[in-house]
């Protein structure tokens, strides 16, 4: 009787005990592209007389995260998101301190925070876009009207991207280069802020941040993060946040058929099955010098010089991968 009562309670526990999803986070050059045909949040909220704000999303969609799916989420002040109204704020997405420009005219708002819910690459996803918004309190707007562009992508297979748009700080004290973003309590009182771009688990005992440049950083957990996002990314700068297939397999000729190899300029690669969501290359020092979702089978690779990749197929619940040697 002892040994089926644990092994019951073991077999209850284990959900508690491990969380089988783990996330990767990667940052990358692409391009900046604004949202169309969009809402706007300074219309659903009624005009932003606060610096403080929170808004519900009711996705279109299912939305894993860690081990739980969600119909929703919130979104706060600060670049703030969570699950839960009244929990912390798990999900931290380029957490300056930012607001839409408080003079507007409601025919013609170019100062704003603009949404939709679309399709982007064959998934279902939200899109944020902060569009020429300030720091809260920059004394350099009236003057040098200074502004940010940024978008935050909730994507149903649990994907999240931040993408950085035109900014200008040239004149704003917010944000110093070689020192990282500061928070205004006057125009003489500047202290530095802690700038995350990350996810925790709703214990914070799992996670992922940046802890460094846009292009060079560490990834640590939610406990660790000292330094955070030091740097402003260039417009097309993309951070972005994935769940990790728990496989990873060789490719064979029964799944992908990836040819010629070696390679010139362009590689054809055939899925029998199913159609990857991502396709990476790799080189022989770990860097990932390809990024994008699957858009075509046909990818130029004239821009990588000769040597040897791995290709890395992206799936739902697997990666697959296959070297590659690239001519001259």
């Amino acid at each position: 009787m002892f040994k089926i009562v644990l092994i019951l309670f073991l077999l209850l526990a284990t959900p508690y005990l491990v969380s089988s999803q783990s996330y990767s986070l990667e940052s990358f050059q692409d391009k900046y592209v604004e949202i169309e045909e969009y809402s706007s949040l300074l219309i659903d909220i009624g005009g932003f007389s606060s610096d403080q704000w929170m808004y519900r999303f009711d996705l279109e969609f299912e939305f894993p995260y860690y081990d739980t799916s969600y119909s929703y989420i919130y979104a706060y002040s600060h670049n703030l998101f969570n699950f839960d109204s009244q929990s912390d704020w798990i999900i931290r997405l380029f957490s300056v301190f930012t607001r839409p420009k408080r003079d507007f005219d409601i025919l013609d708002i170019q100062s704003d925070i603009r949404y939709k819910q679309t399709i982007s690459n064959g998934l279902k996803c939200l899109v944020l876009q902060h569009t020429n918004v300030k720091f809260v309190g920059d004394p350099s707007v009236e003057d040098h009207d200074s502004y940010l562009n940024f978008q935050q992508w909730f994507f149903e297979d649990g994907s999240i991207e931040v993408r950085f748009g035109e900014m200008n700080l040239a004149h704003s004290p917010g944000f110093v280069p070689g020192e990282g973003y500061f928070l205004f309590l006057s125009n003489d009182l500047l202290i530095p802020l802690l700038v995350s771009v990350g996810i925790a688990n709703s214990q914070k005992s799992d996670g992922v941040f940046i802890s460094g440049t846009h292009d060079d950083f560490d990834v640590l957990d939610y406990e660790h993060v000292v330094n955070g996002l030091k740097s402003l990314p260039p417009e097309g700068w993309v951070i972005r946040i994935e769940p990790q297939p728990s496989n990873v397999e060789d490719l064979s000729i029964n799944k992908v058929q990836l040819y010629p190899n070696p390679v010139e300029n362009k590689l054809v690669i055939n899925p029998v099955n199913e159609i990857p969501s991502r396709v990476e290359i790799i080189d022989l020092m770990g860097n990932v010098v390809y990024n994008r979702p699957w858009v075509s089978n046909k990818v130029n690779l004239s821009h990588l010089p000769a040597g040897m990749y791995v290709v890395r197929l992206k799936f739902r619940d697997r990666y697959l991968k296959k070297s590659i040697i690239i001519h001259p």
